[in-house]
């Protein structure tokens, strides 16, 4: 946890951002996750948490741990109109780093971990313009 905490340190640091904290679930998600990307995938989800947090607040479902995510999608069932459709999630997830690096396209493709082609690509796939 101390580790995590280091990594949203210099994450809020790096792209100006305010202190976040993590939340009671997000704690308990990060001992009980066994990190097989080990110090890289932790430093990876940290980053991206913070970058995507609409909250100084980051909760269990932010890190998108696939355990978590796992028992998230479970807990929607095919006939549910509550639950988000992939196209949406993905469109909303660029939205939301794209505002946070402030329309850099560089920055928050960075963040989200592909290039900067696919993230434009994808901007276009979901009409994104900025």
């Amino acid at each position: 946890v101390q580790l995590a905490k280091y990594f949203m340190r210099m994450a809020e640091k790096r792209d100006g951002l305010p202190t976040h904290n993590l939340s009671l679930s997000a704690i308990d998600a990060i001992k009980q996750y066994q990190w097989p990307g080990n110090v890289r995938e932790l430093r990876h989800q940290i980053s991206r948490a913070v970058l995507l947090s609409n909250q100084t607040i980051i909760s269990s479902a932010e890190l998108s741990l696939p355990n978590h995510q796992a028992k998230i999608a479970n807990s929607f069932t095919l006939e549910s109109k509550q639950a988000p459709t992939l196209d949406d999630a993905e469109k909303q997830i660029l939205i939301t780093a794209l505002e946070a690096s402030h329309n850099n396209v560089s920055k928050a493709a960075r963040h989200l971990g592909i290039t900067r082609m696919k993230m434009r690509y994808r901007m276009e796939k979901h009409g994104i313009n900025i």
